[in-house]
């Protein structure tokens, strides 16, 4: 009885992760395709589902810190419906190593066409283990190029104009449900030990 109490207040503790999303803002170029035909021009939002819970590695002998997935993604591309992506394999923040100051300078992901990266002229983030909300912040001009890839023929491609990471608020039921339970466990096993 105390073990499934203690499981369900772990449970319980777990449902706090807040969902996180991060953003790619852009434009198509040439080669970007869609059923066969081209989607140049268009903009697009590139979204990729996180969670603040997720704790970063830092890369031996790299300046990266890397969040394992897979994630799920999806791109809305102008009056287009919003169409799936093929998983992200992992995200990672690229960071500033010493002797400057530590800082998180660019995010990146692994996907269908590899390695995809932008970097800022400044830090956005001093928590390099951690995936945390980022206002928008446009990249660098030389890194901003995206790539990334779906079903149906979909290949984005294009330049990224904005980044950010956003929060979603979600109910608190679920938890406030599992921490009700816990407290209702607590009391029956209470009780009977008690013999009322």
């Amino acid at each position: 009885m105390i073990l499934l109490i203690v499981t369900s207040c772990l449970i319980a503790s777990s449902l706090h992760a807040i969902p996180l999303t991060w953003h790619f803002i852009g434009t198509t170029d040439s080669s970007s395709t869609y059923n066969g035909g081209s989607i140049e021009g268009l903009s697009f939002d590139l979204r990729i589902s996180l969670d603040t819970n997720l704790l970063g590695v830092k890369q031996e002998g790299l300046s990266d810190v890397q969040f394992a997935g897979p994630f799920q993604g999806e791109v809305k591309v102008g009056t287009l419906p919003v169409l799936p992506l093929d998983r992200f394999e992992n995200v990672l923040y690229f960071i500033f190593v010493p002797p400057h100051s530590l800082g998180v300078q660019g995010g990146e992901f692994d996907q269908t066409f590899g390695r995809f990266f932008i970097n800022f002229p400044s830090s956005i983030s001093d928590d390099i283990l951690h995936l945390n909300p980022i206002s928008p912040v446009a990249p660098n001009q030389q890194s901003s190029s995206l790539i990334a890839g779906g079903p149906n023929e979909l290949v984005l491609s294009g330049s990224v104009r904005l980044f950010s990471a956003t929060t979603t608020t979600v109910p608190d039921g679920g938890s406030t449900v599992s921490l009700l339970g816990c407290g209702l466990l607590g009391l029956a096993a209470l009780r009977r030990k008690l013999g009322c």
